[in-house]
């Protein structure tokens, strides 16, 4: 199989894995309401969850990375595939809190360790001047993931099999265990990774390789990006939903549309995303799409207009987010060197989904005082306002050869 074979399997397989990742993350937030009911979740059980599963991701995506640099990033992909799968098929059978938030453990784990093996492998593989466009548009796979778990989960109410759709609905969530067979027969490891195992003859140890993560000079730097990224993010979509419905008194059914109108638009902005971050630069990327978020946001919370003007803003708010992480994931992959590259990048990535769980707790915090649409501008454009300052202190990245990338100044 030649090299271009060898990166269609692998993007295929990194598609694949993301969007099926996402399917399965999101269908925790649709189910939530129904599941909360049918375990009788007290609301501060509830509220948990959420957070439980986003802090295991972080975690998850620590150890993947760690996996991934030590025993390689196809063996650490397929893993990471299974663990979110076995997730997925817990959660289906849980029966009170504590199985809940057990089985959201291990899912969280596989969410966040997938990113640390499919986006560095897929990195590793793309040479500079295309990486962004590739490892980029894999990440389209978020969108079409929340849709098709929109549409499971709709689906799922829609037959007679369960009494608890949602059951049903994580019970499709195992289906991505599958993709472990064409990951294990299609997909070839990295040829940087394989070349520095070959150059270091015997593996750096464990705490070895944490001091070198966390004293690399943008490790810091790195994981406050990704926060504000997140952070922005969950403050725009955890809040949405409930904007809509308790501000604008939108039906239910035409909120599930705007919804999906995001759900398409995240898929177009990875995708042109990734082709900006190419051409223009990922700094420059960055600060476009930060000041157009902030712009957005203002639009959607404060300009009245009818029902199809909310469709177009709807897209902007799934095209711009989108479009920033498939630009920072490229740049996470391209700011480490080879020893410490996935287990850098997917600590720094997973520890900005943790830290930016805390910017939708102090939007309804918030709220009471200032409203919910005030409570959500302020806080993503804190976090694009800070996001532009922190992109400032990086070099441009989109050329340099991950062969070459060092961590000395």
């Amino acid at each position: 199989m030649n090299d271009a074979s060898n990166i269609r399997a692998i993007y295929v397989a990194c598609l694949l894995a993301w969007t099926l990742d996402a399917m399965d993350f999101q269908l925790l937030f649709l189910a939530l309401p129904d599941l909360s009911k049918s375990l009788q979740l007290a609301p501060g059980e509830a509220a948990i969850v959420p957070t439980v599963t986003l802090v295991s991701t972080a975690i998850g995506g620590w150890l993947g990375g760690v996996a991934a640099d030590r025993f390689g990033r196809v063996r650490t992909l397929s893993a990471t595939v299974l663990c979110y799968s076995l997730g997925a098929a817990l959660t289906s059978f849980v029966f009170d809190f504590y199985s809940l938030l057990g089985a959201r453990v291990v899912a969280g784990l596989g969410f966040g360790a997938e990113w640390s093996a499919g986006a560095i492998l897929l990195s590793e593989w793309t040479r500079p001047g295309l990486r962004g466009r590739l490892v980029g548009s894999m990440l389209a796979g978020w969108g079409v993931g929340w849709a098709a778990a929109i549409l499971v989960y709709w689906a799922s109410y829609r037959v007679d099999l369960v009494d608890e759709g949602w059951r049903l609905a994580f019970g499709v969530g195992v289906l991505p265990a599958l993709l472990v067979l064409y990951i294990r027969r299609a997909v070839k490891e990295s040829p940087v990774y394989v070349a520095a195992v070959a150059r270091t003859r015997e593996r750096t140890g464990f705490l070895s390789t944490q001091r070198q993560m966390i004293f690399s000079r943008w490790s810091f730097v790195a994981v406050a990006l990704a926060s504000c990224a997140q952070g922005a993010y969950y403050s725009l979509y955890v809040w949405l939903p409930s904007y809509y419905r308790t501000v604008l008194d939108v039906p239910i059914g035409r909120a599930t549309q705007y919804l999906l109108v995001a759900a398409a638009g995240s898929a177009f902005g990875s995708i042109s995303g990734a082709f900006l971050s190419d051409f223009a630069g990922r700094r420059r990327t960055l600060w476009i799409l930060a000041a157009a978020l902030i712009i957005c946001i203002f639009v959607l919370t404060n300009v009245e207009g009818g029902q199809y003007s909310f469709y177009l803003v709807n897209l902007l708010a799934g095209f711009i987010p989108a479009a920033i992480y498939a630009t920072l994931t490229p740049l996470l992959a391209e700011l480490f060197p080879t020893s410490i590259r996935a287990n850098a990048a997917g600590f720094c990535f997973n520890s900005g989904r943790a830290i930016g769980a805390v910017f939708p707790s102090l939007v309804g915090a918030w709220q009471a005082s200032l409203g919910l649409g005030l409570a959500m501008v302020i806080f993503v454009t804190a976090g694009m306002m800070l996001l532009m300052l922190l992109v400032a202190l990086l070099p441009e990245t989109s050329q340099v050869r991950l062969d070459q990338v060092s961590d000395s100044p």
